[in-house]
């Protein structure tokens, strides 16, 4: 009892520690809810834009959840779930090369325990109320003692975080989860919050048990979605080989009569050296797999808004360019008309003027000079009702409506290639906030 009240006056009485993050985290926030939201709402780039921003919703969300988190910033969180007994924290120990976690808890009692890298040994809680509080090696090891068992540290803390200098722990986290005899809400509730904030999920089975409860089952199908879900098949020792193919075989066929997706099936034993190499290699080959997502989506979506822009602006300026094309062609053939009407024009006054005013009344030019004059009166006359015709004028008109859509597309250009501009410097202004990660 002792011990219990001990431990429960320095859970309330130790300082919370501050995030050293808290300014990016702030910086962060701006730049999505006052930069990168709104510059995507004015500029129309996505039909779906609800859609696009509640991705981005979700992944800051997550984002600013593990970065007020150091045993998960920058880490790659496997988590060991399974019911209980089944020897979640056997397996963890001998990934770890060492005896760390208690393996001796019952469901009641046990929250879900962290193991980070650390450059030196410490110990933290994660409260009810989000604040990360350090408690030492004593007081951890209160959490191991009989007299708790049937007391419900849940109600009092969300986490045990252990970091420590062990290079089995680089680049990730392993989480041990809570023991789950059946899927209750209390069950169902911390599972689902060792999802949101995993990058892997090994479900550990007992291979003595056989199978997967229908509850379980259930569980999978409602909450396991998009995380790479793997099954280890632990104490592979206690049976036979065919024994173990029988079970295999078993689970195999439960999982895809279900639909329930997964990664692999792995025979398992803490007491087998060839298991543990084998299991640390798989889990090696998900951390290079894994990516900081956030960071990624946040990219993808401003590299894809670049893209649309990009495209808007080639089509902006191939339309622009085919209305020039077009307005010339249609200048040249107005043009050519108006020559060959001026030519035509200049001959006739050319004609008069050398011919009537000369040579009208010389013998025998009269009736030749006519029949030239009225030759010519009648080529004008045909080339003054083509100028004026209704092709031309319809010419005259497409080139005012070219001319009106040129200076459209021109604004349009304008307008896009100012936006692209915003969205690179945004790009750079990201990758500043984010340069640590």
């Amino acid at each position: 009892m002792d011990n219990l009240i001990n431990f429960l006056s320095i859970i309330a009485n130790e300082h919370p520690i501050a995030t050293s993050d808290q300014e990016k985290i702030e910086n962060v926030n701006k730049f999505i809810f006052e930069d990168l939201i709104p510059l995507i709402d004015s500029s129309n780039i996505y039909e779906d834009e609800h859609l696009v921003f509640e991705k981005i919703k979700k992944n800051y969300s997550s984002w600013v959840n593990i970065t007020k988190k150091p045993w998960l910033k920058n880490k790659c969180v496997i988590a060991f779930m399974g019911k209980f007994s089944a020897g979640k924290s056997s397996i963890i120990n001998s990934l770890l090369d060492q005896k760390l976690l208690p393996v001796d808890v019952t469901p009641s009692t046990a929250v879900p325990t962290y193991i980070s890298y650390g450059s030196s040994l410490s110990f933290k809680v994660l409260d009810n109320d989000e604040d990360i509080k350090n408690i030492d090696f004593e007081v951890y090891k209160v959490l191991t003692k009989n007299e708790l068992k049937n007391f419900p540290l849940s109600s009092f803390i969300r986490y045990i975080v252990l970091e420590y200098n062990n290079k089995n722990l680089l680049n990730k986290s392993i989480l041990d989860t809570p023991g789950i005899s059946s899927i209750d809400y209390k069950d169902t509730r911390k599972a689902i919050e060792v999802i949101q904030e995993s990058d892997a999920i090994f479900w550990v089975i007992d291979i003595n048990d056989g199978g997967i409860t229908q509850d379980v089952q259930t569980f999978f199908l409602n909450y396991i979605i998009n995380k790479p879900l793997y099954f280890i098949l632990n104490k592979a020792d206690t049976k036979p080989p065919k024994e173990q193919e029988a079970v295999l075989s078993k689970i195999e066929k439960t999982l895809i009569q279900n639909n329930i997706s997964y990664k692999k099936l792995i025979l398992y034993s803490a007491k087998d050296i060839k298991y543990t190499k084998s299991l640390k290699k798989l889990i090696d080959k998900i951390i290079k797999q894994n990516k900081n997502e956030f960071y990624s989506e946040i990219n993808y979506i401003l590299n894809e808004s670049l893209k649309k822009i990009n495209n808007e602006i080639i089509l902006l300026k191939e339309t622009k360019f085919k209305l020039e094309i077009r307005n010339e062609r249609l200048e040249k053939t107005i043009n050519m008309e108006r020559q060959s009407f001026i030519n035509h024009f200049n001959k006739l006054v050319n004609f008069i003027n050398k011919n009537f005013r000369e040579r009208l009344f010389f013998e025998g030019a009269i009736i030749d000079n006519t029949q030239k004059f009225y030759k010519l009166i009648n080529k004008f006359s045909d080339y003054l009702e083509n100028f004026t015709s209704d092709k031309i004028l319809k010419n005259y008109e497409e080139m005012g409506k070219n001319k009106l859509n040129i200076l459209e597309k021109s604004d349009s250009l304008k307008k896009s290639e100012r936006l692209r501009n915003n969205i690179e410097k945004l790009k750079n202004k990201f990758k500043e906030i984010m340069e640590d990660n």
